[in-house]
């Protein structure tokens, strides 16, 4: 195990009973009562959504002035417990790079969060050492019957932003690299760049490590505890067709999405 970053808090079993407007999710609780939870995962959650599963939730911090009082944090899925929550990956990440226990990213002098850049956005984590070195943290949980694991389950237009701006910042002499995190145990054989999602990230992703954008990816088992970095797994950029996978997505696609409230 490369690494274990615990709970904020104990979490709080229920069972799955919707998802709604895209960030809500319907939890009932063991004692009955129905809860709404935020669920931060902003895509399809493709394969996920199957209603009556367990689920985990963390409590909002005591004395918080949330309207929701639960984040949806763990499910179990096909006897496994699974990391949904996409803000997991950079609090993981970032307690990882600290104690300097990714493989190729342990050397630096000061770690800076959430750096503005030149155009506006945002860059997850700056490495200062001899030259800046960028790293973007993209959450990963969709596996497919190849053992493979794929991003995004949706077309993400900020995602290929975000790629092709570190390619531009390596062009200009910077380091960078994407960071996937698999949120789910299991044989990976490799995270591979969704061309059946999103065709544009896929191929800015080859643009940008033809630039020198460096990619790799970590597989992270979440427990009732903590979620622990397991190992690291290759990225896979190399082109591929991506028509044995539609019919997966199409069947994950019955158990992803989410209702619109009345």
């Amino acid at each position: 195990m490369l690494h274990r970053h615990p709970h904020p808090a104990p979490l709080v079993e229920g069972t799955l009973v919707e998802r709604w407007d895209r960030f809500i999710a319907e939890v009932q609780l063991a004692s009955g009562e129905i809860v709404r939870a935020h669920c931060v995962n902003p895509g399809r959650m493709e394969g996920l959504l199957i209603r009556g599963s367990r689920v985990w939730l963390t409590p909002a911090p005591e004395g918080s002035k949330r309207k929701l009082r639960y984040t949806w944090t763990l499910m179990e899925h096909e006897g496994r417990i699974v990391g949904v929550d996409t803000a997991a990956p950079n609090r993981i990440i970032e307690s990882a790079l600290r104690a300097r226990a990714i493989p190729g990213l342990k050397r630096y002098r000061t770690l800076q969060r959430e750096v503005r850049q030149d155009d506006g956005s945002r860059v997850d984590f700056v490495l200062d050492g001899k030259v800046p070195h960028r790293v973007e943290v993209k959450n990963c949980h969709l596996v497919y019957p190849d053992g493979r694991a794929y991003f995004p389950d949706t077309v993400s237009e900020r995602a290929t932003r975000h790629v092709d701006h570190l390619a531009a910042a390596v062009r200009a002499g910077d380091k960078a690299t994407i960071l996937f995190v698999v949120q789910r145990p299991g044989r990976i054989r490799a995270v591979r760049p969704s061309r059946l999602h999103d065709p544009d990230l896929a191929e800015a992703c080859v643009r940008a490590a033809d630039s020198g954008v460096r990619f790799q990816a970590v597989q992270v088992r979440p427990t009732l505890e903590a979620y622990e970095i397991t190992n690291p797994l290759p990225v896979d950029l190399n082109p591929y067709d991506p028509t044995p996978q539609a019919p997966w997505r199409d069947q994950g696609r019955q158990l992803g999405g989410w209702r619109r409230s009345k």
